[in-house]
């Protein structure tokens, strides 16, 4: 994985990342996790967001690679916009 295929990611849609094995941290964010298989694949120095919201340097061995549900703690902000779902229409009502 080089640094600018990490680039590239954080240009791409919702949907391209998932297929990719990316998940988001929470519903709204930009903050994609990275899939814990990639670990060993990351570039030296990249500089990744962890879900604390602190920039991490990343360190290959040193970087903590704690995982939960495959993922690690920490991964790339994407640029593309966060789809928001769209609001329930207001019924008019009846008196």
């Amino acid at each position: 994985m080089t640094a600018a295929a990490l680039d590239r990611l954080t240009r791409c849609t919702g949907v391209t990342l998932e297929a990719e094995g990316l998940r988001r941290w929470s519903q709204h964010s930009r903050l994609w996790l990275l899939p814990a298989a990639w670990y060993d694949q990351l570039p030296a120095g990249y500089l990744f967001r962890d879900i604390i919201g602190n920039d991490v340097l990343f360190k290959p061995g040193e970087t903590d690679n704690d995982t939960r549900n495959g993922l690690l703690a920490f991964g790339i902000l994407v640029t593309t916009p966060v789809p928001r779902k769209p609001a329930l229409a207001k019924r008019k009502r009846k008196l």
